[in-house]
């Protein structure tokens, strides 16, 4: 092998390495492919300057220059740039070097011709007649079958087999190509990936028949939103659940790609944004119509999938069950106040004290012998909370539940007082029934007539009807206030004009018992919301514990993952030192031998002078005596 005589052997493995880098698209190969082709490039004995080295030798330090000297990043940035010839420094090395460029050209003209040609074949039979992307496993043999087996290209001169389309068409359709044409379809773009006139033809067809299958396909999504609008429609109160709450009990419910009829598909969200359209019609929009058919129990008539009609059934059944329930609560709170003549009235902060005989006021009506404004008949109070669930905020649907609640409770109350006590007052306005006025015109009207209303807890009813009108949130204990407040206005207004009058009429007593069992409902709510509240601190504090444990572990592997990759580069590291080491002995030992064969020279001649390194280093005496007999050598 001739190479030139002023290289070291850095620099003929830098030139063999130049000529073996360049891969597909101007990329280096990488390290791991340049080994074995390097091994496969050199011969067994390499000659460089008059010295020898082996094959091994050559790789050894082929390795170390790629891994401790930076020749793997050289190579890789003058594959990109062309500028891999400056390397070279033999003729055979650079003929190798232009016909490796060469191939890889043609390779990559190749694979461009090849991805171009199957895209648009995929583009020309991805669309079906709904106008959806007809998905991988239909569209492979569908293109499979289009196929000749081979497909010749006159302008660049290739030729392709159906089993190289087929395969690359699996590869692309698994590394993102399926998303591609997936969201084409939807947006009429893949026109753009065609480009051959067969590929067109097809896919016009498609086109043609989609765009006439459009109308049907909107019709098919507008059925499926309804019906499950209907499924989910239904409330446990048996009414309609009102459409901002539908629509994410919607989005929980369905899947990503859901199945319609006459064979569509769409998405998840065609079919909430159908279903959003449809529910902000106004009155006479899809929420009106389900209002109206939840009321009426027409639900079904909506309903055009069996899985719809599994979940609405579920939803009646709770309805029954709710409608039950309440029916057994009111039935047993009826019986417990007719069983009960004097019911007790508790008032917060109140003491007994004497009465004092009755007087006629300017309407004529006797008024209570009772202290109203610091005196009631003692009864037992609900606990109190501790300060940590008093600090705590109550949702507020709970807050939008109780005090629309404790309003209607005072208003009964003070509609059953001025019926009882004053009717005048009812005629004259015109309230029929507790729901003709609201609780703060009740209030103005019951003040002049009861002297204790004037307290600061009786003026409290306008601001229990302000906070439920205009849902204002308000923290737990102001809420346990006003709680506290309607009890005592239902207590005022149980113990106001004769005492027996109440007791055949113990209305306003129940109301006001109503009120303190709400408050021990919201107190056990607020403490079991405390207990929560810590649970949950308690699970955090454990996350986070977690979380810093899975960091360290984190950081510990990476550690030991930097050690590794250190230990590696080390072992590579040793293994050239060995390999130079064995260089080196091989030198020594060869410097032996020629020792020898000098020393048997001067015996053989009897030539005293073994310094004359000129005259015994002659080719004519190292081919003579390159094979000494050891038995020779053994007496002397």
């Amino acid at each position: 092998m001739n190479t030139p005589t002023a290289i070291s052997l850095d620099a003929y493995i830098r030139s063999v390495a130049a000529c073996l880098a360049p891969g597909g698209s101007k990329q280096f190969i990488g390290r791991q492919n340049l080994l074995p082709l390097f091994r496969l490039a050199v011969p067994d004995l390499i000659q460089v300057n008059n010295d020898y080295f082996t094959k091994d030798e050559a790789i050894v330090r082929l390795t170390y220059l790629l891994n401790f000297e930076g020749l793997a990043a050289e190579l890789d940035w003058r594959t990109k740039d062309g500028q891999l010839e400056e390397l070279i420094v033999d003729d055979t090395h650079r003929q190798k070097l232009a016909a490796m460029t060469a191939y890889s050209d043609a390779a990559n003209q190749r694979d461009t011709v090849l991805n171009t040609y199957v895209r648009s074949l995929a583009a020309g039979f991805a669309l079906t007649d709904h106008g959806q992307f007809i998905g991988r496993k239909k569209l492979i043999p569908l293109c499979s079958k289009f196929l000749p087996d081979y497909v010749t290209f006159e302008e660049s001169g290739f030729s392709l087999s159906r089993v190289e389309i087929v395969t690359q068409l699996t590869f692309l359709l698994d590394n993102g190509l399926a998303a591609e044409l997936d969201w084409r379809a939807r947006d009429w773009e893949l026109e753009e990936l065609i480009k051959y006139p067969s590929h067109r033809q097809y896919s016009i067809a498609a086109q043609e028949a989609t765009t006439a299958g459009i109308p049907l396909r909107n019709s098919a999504i507008e059925t499926y939103a309804k019906s499950l609008a209907a499924a989910f429609a239904l409330g446990v109160n048996g009414q309609f659940i009102g459409r901002r709450k539908l629509v994410p009990l919607c989005d929980k419910f369905l899947p990503d790609r859901v199945n319609l009829e006459n064979g569509y598909s769409c998405s998840k969200g065609e079919i909430l944004s159908s279903l959003t359209t449809m529910l902000n019609c106004g009155a006479g929009g899809l929420a009106a119509d389900l209002d109206a058919r939840a009321k009426d129990g027409r639900l079904d008539d909506l309903i055009k999938y069996p899985s719809h009609r599994q979940k609405l059934e579920v939803a009646k059944k709770l309805a029954v069950e709710e409608a039950i329930r309440r029916q057994t609560v009111d039935k047993n709170s009826s019986v417990a106040s007719e069983r009960t003549p004097t019911p007790s009235v508790a008032l917060s902060n109140t003491t007994a004290s004497s009465t004092t005989p009755s007087e006629p006021t300017k309407e004529g009506t006797p008024t209570s012998s009772v202290a109203l404004s610091n005196t009631t008949a003692p009864s037992p109070t609900p606990s109190e909370p501790n300060k940590s669930c008093l600090d705590t905020a109550l949702p507020f649907d709970i807050q939008h539940a109780i005090l629309p609640t404790l309003q209607c409770f005072l208003e009964e109350g003070c509609h059953a007082y001025l019926s009882k006590h004053h009717p005048q007052v009812l005629l004259a306005k015109g309230w029929s029934m507790p729901e003709s006025a609201e609780l703060n015109l009740y209030a103005q009207e019951i003040q002049p007539l009861l002297p204790a209303a004037t307290g600061p807890r009786f003026k409290s009813l306008s601001v229990i009807r302000h906070t439920a009108v205009h849902r204002i949130p308000v923290s737990s204990t102001r809420l346990l206030e006003l709680i506290d407040d309607a009890a005592h206005a239902c207590g005022y207004l149980a113990t106001s004009g004769a005492y027996s009058s109440v007791c055949g009429n113990p209305q306003q007593a129940v109301m006001a018992e109503k009120v303190l069992t709400l408050k021990e409902e919201v107190l056990k709510w607020m403490e079991k919301r405390a207990e929560d509240g810590q649970k949950q601190e308690k699970m955090k504090q454990k996350i986070t514990s977690l979380m810093d444990t899975k960091r360290n572990i984190e950081m510990e592997i990476a550690r030991l993952t930097a050690l590794m990759e250190d230990k590696r580069y080390i072992e590579m590291e040793i293994a050239g030192l060995e390999a130079q080491i064995a260089n080196n002995g091989e030198e020594e030992r060869k410097a032996i031998r020629n020792f020898k064969v000098d020393v048997k020279r001067a015996l053989l001649s009897d030539v005293p002078d073994l310094v004359d390194q000129k005259e015994l280093r002659t080719g004519v005496l190292q081919q003579s005596l390159r094979k000494p007999q050891e038995d020779e050598w053994e007496g002397w």
